[in-house]
């Protein structure tokens, strides 16, 4: 999913007081079960002007031009009790996975437009993204008697990651920016944990 604001070339945007234009994204992501992944795709952006007639933003207050993109995603696969008696032999244990795959551009871009803060304020430009991804693949128990000669046990693992991608990005292109006080950022706060668990521990023998 996506937030976009787009303010055309020849557009105007005018007001005797504040103005804000704001791209907001707040999103929360969970996958459980054995095999878990969260893919999480789009972009959070405002996207003034462009070739042609100037885009005029004017501001008689404070001005502020933001995408904020907030994301929080979870991936987990539990421990699980697996019976190898119950389970038959040979016995097969599928791999426990917790994959994160995220990708967007979170981003500010201001082109050959007329950007005018007239009145006491300040402006503010800013793209900001604040990302925490959690993956997690526990360890499996396992329980049996006795494992019968000659028969054997395929333990596939535990694998967790996360993956990020894109750009967090403010630009000021051509054009005129008039204002006061002037803050042009780009903010990226990213928090990524991972925790894989033994591929399989021994709870009991017969």
């Amino acid at each position: 999913d996506s937030a976009v604001v787009t303010i055309n070339a020849g557009a105007v945007v005018k007001g005797t007081g504040s103005v804000t234009i704001l791209a907001d994204r707040a999103t929360t992501y969970l996958a459980q079960g054995r095999n878990a992944k969260n893919v999480i795709t789009g972009d959070t952006k405002v996207v003034i002007g462009g070739s042609g007639t100037a885009a005029q933003i004017t501001s008689g207050g404070d001005l502020s031009i933001k995408a904020d993109n907030r994301i929080t995603t979870t991936a987990k696969s539990p421990e699980q009790s697996i019976d190898l008696g119950a389970l038959g032999f040979p016995a097969n244990i599928a791999v426990s996975a917790a994959q994160n795959l995220i990708t967007g551009d979170t981003k500010v871009s201001i082109t050959n437009a007329t950007v005018t803060q007239t009145g006491s304020g300040s402006t503010t430009v800013e793209a900001n993204r604040r990302l925490v991804a959690t993956a997690e693949a526990e360890t499996d128990s396992l329980t049996y008697a006795v494992i019968p000669n000659g028969n054997t046990v395929s333990l596939n693992g535990t694998y967790a990651a996360n993956q990020l991608s894109g750009s967090v990005m403010a630009i000021v292109t051509g054009g005129s920016f008039t204002t006061g006080t002037a803050t042009v950022a780009a903010n990226d706060d990213a928090t990524a944990s991972v925790k894989a668990g033994l591929t399989a521990r021994t709870t009991s023998f017969g």
